[in-house]
């Protein structure tokens, strides 16, 4: 884990760094965590399908992951799926309703929803 998440932050590094977290899947595929690493460097690699794929795995694996939904709702905006970014979102912060930026980030995508309903 510490390989590939320093890997992450590495100049040109996140290819490799989903490489690592692939291996690890490979030897526990039941490892919430190098899921969600691996679909935040897919995120960050604007490879949105790939990472809400394994976000969403990792949220099978470990339901509550509040991240993983967070990741996924940035990866449905990154498409231009604004409703279903909100229902990630919103799935987050039912868990965890201590984050900012994911509020604001709501309050965003319902402003957009109520002006284009004008």
């Amino acid at each position: 884990m510490e390989v590939g998440t320093a890997l992450m932050a590495a100049p040109n590094g996140l290819a490799r760094a989903r490489e690592v977290f692939s291996e690890m899947i490979e030897m526990d595929e039941n490892f919430a965590e190098a899921f969600n690493k691996r679909a935040t460097c897919s995120y960050l690699l604007k490879e949105y399908e790939a990472s809400i794929e394994d976000c969403k795995k990792s949220l099978e694996l470990q339901p509550y992951h509040f991240g993983a939904m967070s990741g996924m709702g940035l990866c449905f905006l990154g498409l231009d799926r604004q409703q279903e970014a909100l229902h990630a979102f919103r799935d987050a912060l039912r868990i965890h309703p201590g984050l900012p930026q994911i509020r604001e980030y709501c309050r965003k995508i319902e402003e957009n929803a109520e002006r284009n309903e004008e």
